[in-house]
């Protein structure tokens, strides 16, 4: 028997979205303004599952607030410059919503960002239902977020496909 599935669910970071030059643009200024230090983009591909409490936790406790806020101060004001659908994306949910499957995002990113980066994608219209980090109490690698927006579609885990990065 063939296998259909009518649910998809995509994480967006690295799968949606190529927002690892957002994402190293803030915290490279972050560290240089705080620390000094020039980080290398060799020092960062084993970032981009953490939060940027724990990658900006291991340059520094003592200021670890102070460049949380500087963080997300300069994420917020340049990401629209470094964020883009993959190519193809669009094409592909484009089809899944055709075609009828439901569509989501679980993401560890908060909500504040992921609603502005769907519009910066262009992506908002072809996704049906979104859950970020801090919509759940246990984020991401937790299944929290899969579950909250399986039980939104009622989708049976047999016909659903969970789609990410890592």
């Amino acid at each position: 028997k063939v296998m259909r599935f009518n649910c998809f669910i995509f994480d967006f970071d690295g799968t949606l979205a190529h927002s690892e030059p957002a994402y190293r643009d803030a915290y490279q200024h972050t560290i240089r303004l705080h620390t000094g230090l020039e980080i290398s983009e060799t020092e960062f591909p084993d970032y981009w599952n953490m939060t940027p409490q724990e990658v900006l936790g291991r340059y520094s406790d003592e200021m670890l607030e102070e460049m949380l806020v500087s963080f997300e101060e300069h994420y917020y004001a340049n990401h629209h410059h470094h964020l883009i659908a993959y190519d193809g994306i669009a094409d592909l949910l484009g089809a899944l919503n055709q075609s009828g499957a439901r569509t989501a995002i679980v993401s560890l990113k908060p909500r504040r960002a992921g609603e502005i980066e769907l519009d910066i994608t262009g992506l908002r219209s072809l996704i049906e239902v979104s859950v970020w980090g801090d919509d759940v109490e246990r984020a991401k690698p937790d299944p929290d977020g899969v579950e909250r927006a399986m039980r939104h579609f009622q989708a049976d885990p047999r016909a659903t496909l969970v789609i990410g990065d890592s």
